[in-house]
């Protein structure tokens, strides 16, 4: 059997705003397990509808949030491109479709495990791109050993309507593009 070309990691979310919890996560990723690069999904449409700032926002802060980490890391307008909603599952078979001979490996943070099995296809999908499961703090939990910080992009749209200090939440660039489109002002 032939060695695939390649093993890219999948690290989707709404990135509503991105924040420096997801620059950490796709970091850690890359340090510690076996990958070529990871691809950054942001999504096109909730599947259950929650309100997302424009596709074409989203993707561009996403950029600015990662483009330190090189050539490792490339955002993905995949979701965009199958236009409407698309779950994980569908976003999976577009890019095995697109990079036939890729070991594919699902990035998640441990917070979300229990909903992981009742998405669509479950099984096909821990079948096309295997769990790298990240932890995650949970708010009351007591931490173990490394965990991401328990930041999330709600915390950070609340805080930008209050005027609350998120410089050590959001990555520079990100606040920058946010004050500069005036994003998540209400």
């Amino acid at each position: 059997m032939e060695p695939l070309s390649e093993r890219i990691g999948l690290f989707g979310g709404s990135f509503n705003p991105p924040h420096v919890a997801h620059v950490l996560a796709v970091h850690y990723a890359l340090s510690v397990w076996p990958l070529d690069r990871i691809l950054v999904v942001p999504n096109f449409q909730h599947p259950f509808g929650k309100e997302l700032a424009n596709f074409d926002h989203r993707f561009e802060m996403t950029r600015l949030a990662f483009r330190h980490l090189g050539p490792n890391v490339e955002i993905s307008a995949v979701e965009r491109d199958l236009g409407e909603v698309s779950y994980t599952i569908d976003t999976v078979r577009e890019l095995k479709r697109r990079y036939a001979d890729t070991q594919f490996r699902l990035i998640v943070g441990s917070d979300i495990l229990d909903e992981v099995d009742r998405w669509k296809d479950a099984d096909q999908l821990a079948q096309l791109a295997p769990r790298i499961v990240l932890p995650r703090l949970i708010a009351g939990q007591e931490p173990i050993g490394y965990f991401l910080p328990a930041i999330s992009s709600t915390e950070i749209r609340e805080g930008l309507t209050t005027g609350k200090d998120l410089t050590a939440m959001v990555p520079r660039d990100v606040l920058a593009y946010i004050d500069k489109h005036k994003l998540y002002r209400g």
